[in-house]
């Protein structure tokens, strides 16, 4: 059985989630299996199952992620028999705090 490929995941912030893309070339898919491990320790903070027959897996926010954290993340799929993949490669991923930008009005009393 083929194994999904996941495309690049653009840093998010964690407080606000993100959704993975990825690639499967088998049979059709009902579900999928994400499973984020800390970059540093190795240990699982996510791993969720989501039905989806499309090639996406939405990370919600404050899903137990934090910012400022460097990730691994994997994805197998469970095909319309039951079967499940093996799981894709591991990608590397960063959650960063969105900055907030103002604008100020500088101006000079005459």
């Amino acid at each position: 059985m083929s194994k999904p490929k996941i495309r690049a995941i653009t840093p998010f912030d964690a407080t606000i989630g993100t959704t993975v893309d990825f690639d499967w070339s088998g049979r059709q898919m009902k579900s999928n299996i994400a499973t984020i491990k800390d970059a540093s320790t190795g240990n699982v903070v996510y791993q969720v199952t989501q039905d989806s027959f499309k090639g996406v897996h939405t990370i919600a926010a404050n899903a137990g992620l934090v910012n400022n954290t460097n990730y691994q993340i994997t994805i197998a799929v469970i095909d319309m028999d039951d079967i499940t993949s093996e799981e894709s490669d591991a990608v590397l991923f960063s959650c960063y705090t969105t900055p907030i930008i103002t604008m100020a009005h500088l101006y000079e009393d005459k």
